[in-house]
């Protein structure tokens, strides 16, 4: 009983992580295509980046660039 529910846990743990990384994917993919907008794209990275950095438990929601 106690393994179903790590294993259901895990199984969350995993597509949560997948559906992050594939928006960030999406994200660059926008990037690389419209060199214009390519300031909004990041800005719209810093969020994604800064919300799962608090969601993780991270002390701060602070985006990194460099």
């Amino acid at each position: 009983m106690f393994e179903m529910k790590d294993m259901a846990e895990e199984n969350r743990r995993l597509k949560r992580m997948y559906a992050e990384m594939s928006m960030q994917n999406d994200l660059l993919k926008e990037a690389l295509e419209a060199p214009l907008f390519a300031p909004l794209v990041r800005a719209k990275m810093a969020r994604v980046k800064a919300v799962s950095a608090t969601r993780d438990g991270h002390e701060c929601g602070r985006a990194e660039w460099g």
